[in-house]
C-alpha cells in the first residue's frame, strides 16, 4: 500500500513526526521538530540524556530530496523513493510505498540507536 502526499515538504514533515512519534516514548532523547524555510528539508533534533536527564549529546537527522549543506549527522533522502502522480499532464502529488517509507524510519531509528549507544 502506498501513502499519497501533496509534495515532498508535507512527505518529509510526516516522516520527522513519525519519527519523534516514535522515539518521544524514551527517557534517554528528548525529541523537537525543526524545518528549512528553503526547501523541504525537516530535522528531528534529538537530544541524548545522560540517567539524570542532563544533556550528553545531541544528534540530527534530516528528511531531503538533496544533500545537506548544514551539518545533520544523517540526511534520509526521499526524491529516490517516491514517484510523482500526475493528472492529465500536470503534477499532482507524490506517493511511497509503505515499504520505503517504513524501511526510512528504520534507518533513521538505527542511526539514532547507534550514535546513543557510542555516546552512552
Amino acid at each position: 500500500m502506498a501513502k499519497r502526499f501533496e509534495n515532498l515538504p508535507e512527505l518529509s514533515a510526516d516522516l520527522a513526526f513519525a519519527l519523534i512519534e516514535r522515539l518521544s516514548a524514551r527517557d534517554d532523547l528528548s525529541v523537537q521538530f525543526g524545518a528549512s524555510n528553503q526547501s523541504c528539508s525537516r530535522y528531528v533534533n534529538i537530544d541524548i540524556l545522560d540517567e539524570d536527564g542532563d544533556y550528553v549529546e545531541e544528534f540530527k537527522v534530516r528528511f531531503s530530496d538533496h544533500d545537506d549543506r548544514h551539518g545533520s549527522d544523517i540526511t534520509i533522502r526521499i526524491d529516490h523513493l517516491v514517484s510523482d502522480i500526475e493528472e492529465g499532464s500536470e503534477f499532482a502529488a507524490v506517493e511511497i510505498g509503505a515499504e520505503a517509507y517504513e524501511a526510512a524510519l528504520v534507518e533513521a531509528i538505527s542511526a539514532v540507536d547507534s550514535f546513543v549507544a557510542e555516546n552512552a
